[in-house]
């Protein structure tokens, strides 16, 4: 449903635990590669997912992206799991918010976490927990213009085996942990894209 080969392919062309460099990227490859969804690159350490990035194109310019981004306490009317979303620091350069989210798969549980920002570019903010149910939960998202519209790109690195929950199912079958982390960077991309319109 989230990949294509193409996006197998290009996840092979990446070095393993490096981030993806979006300046390194051709921008015609990427609108051509997520036509039909996001493209997801994992960087992968053995069998260890280091981190998963989505990329889309999105129909609306990069400011229309980050106020929806920047928009936190919003987030639990459109974003997947997201129950509530409570800001303990609104500065527009590095706000710190408070989540609960709610799962109901193959087993129903509540997670907690507070994630604090970083603006680092005009549509780029970076994001790492200070507090909750994880061991490690940080990534970046960034808009960029493309044509009429935007290329946007969400990466998460989240330890899902730190969860005590999770941890003896992950460690009878390491390749949940791979599916949770790339299908969870490609929920949120094609949330995303239908809040902005896209």
């Amino acid at each position: 449903m989230f990949f294509t080969r193409s996006a197998v392919l290009l996840s092979t062309l990446v070095a393993p635990a490096r981030a993806v460099d979006l300046d390194n990227l051709d921008t015609q490859t990427l609108l051509a590669l997520t036509r039909d969804g996001p493209l997801v690159v994992t960087n992968m350490q053995g069998d260890r997912l280091q981190q998963a990035t989505a990329i889309l194109y999105v129909n609306a310019d990069p400011s229309r992206v980050w106020s929806v981004m920047s928009d936190f306490a919003n987030y639990p009317g459109w974003m997947p799991q997201v129950e509530t979303a409570t800001v303990q620091d609104a500065s527009p350069d590095a706000p710190v918010v408070a989540y609960r989210l709610s799962f109901d798969f193959f087993l129903s549980f509540k997670v907690s976490y507070t994630l604090a920002y970083t603006k680092e570019g005009p549509y780029r903010m970076s994001f790492r927990q200070t507090t909750g149910d994880f061991a490690a939960n940080q990534g970046w998202w960034e808009a960029r213009p493309c044509g009429s519209g935007s290329l946007f790109a969400y990466a998460a690195t989240v330890d899902y085996r730190s969860m005590k929950l999770l941890r003896p199912i992950l460690q009878r079958q390491p390749s949940i942990d791979v599916g949770l982390g790339t299908s969870t960077v490609a929920v949120i991309a094609e949330a995303v894209k239908r809040k902005v319109g896209g």
